[in-house]
């Protein structure tokens, strides 16, 4: 499934330590997105599967035989077992998105569902290429998948730290189209620097942002909204419809 580069002499054993790290990582990645979402972090079993999927991998000649060059640099040569490593790593890998995919969407935690948005942003990268080398290696394509998964895998880290950050994963969203925040971003931008822009017009924009916003925080409850915001329900109702005429014109 995937190239190493290296000099000539101990090419397996460098092929077999980067796929068992390479299942390492997917595996770990699959507990964070488990910790995310359900908030576990099933330590014992990612260790266990872990180790025993290692201890499958360096068995010489079961998973693989051996390398061979294929110009610029040297790729596996598969053994009898090799399915079942690409299995255990593309199955890790789509139960990863998938989660993150149901709890971005179903979840009705906010914090929930804005972290699995981020962590899915990050790791879709990742996940389409993996699926894609799987495929080119399947139709016996020899390719060095090393740099691009690697850098990939580094698109993910950078999400991880931003989860850390209490604003800057609306930062990172606000930048991701179709979602709420990039519209609130574009809106609010448009309130603050667009220069043909009058103060009254910039300050509905920004009046619609908070109805939006205090809505999703009463899931739709109006008269909570208004309650919260200090105005009248009819100012809601006034709101939400420049708010659906504005969605339409975009």
């Amino acid at each position: 499934m995937f190239a190493f580069k290296s000099e000539v002499g101990g090419h397996t054993a460098i092929v077999v330590a980067y796929y068992i790290t390479g299942l390492c990582s997917v595996l770990s990645v699959l507990g964070v997105t488990l910790y995310v979402t359900r908030k576990i972090f099933p330590i014992k079993w990612l260790l266990v599967s872990a180790v025993a999927l290692s201890c499958f991998v360096a068995i010489p000649g079961l998973v693989i035989e051996g390398t061979q060059s294929i110009g610029y640099t040297y790729t596996r040569i598969p053994g009898p077992m090799y399915i079942i490593v690409q299995l255990a790593i593309v199955i890790p890998a789509i139960a990863a998105v998938a989660l993150l995919a149901f709890y971005a969407i179903k979840s009705k935690s906010t914090d929930v569902r804005t972290k699995s948005l981020v962590l899915l942003t990050c790791l879709t990268p990742s996940f389409l290429c993996l699926i894609g080398v799987v495929v080119l290696m399947q139709i016996g394509a020899s390719i060095n998948a090393t740099i691009i998964i690697s850098f990939t895998i580094n698109i993910f880290l950078f999400g991880l730290l931003y989860l850390e950050g209490k604003y800057h994963i609306y930062g990172l969203l606000s930048s991701v189209p179709g979602t709420s925040y990039n519209e609130s971003a574009r809106a609010l931008t448009q309130a603050l620097f667009d220069p043909n822009l009058s103060l009254e017009k910039a300050k509905e924009l920004m009046d619609i942002e908070k109805t939006r916003y205090t809505l999703k925080l009463t899931k739709g409850n109006q008269s909570e909204a208004a309650r919260l915001l200090g105005v009248s329900r009819p100012t809601i109702c006034r709101r939400m419809k420049l708010l659906e005429s504005s969605n339409r014109a975009q």
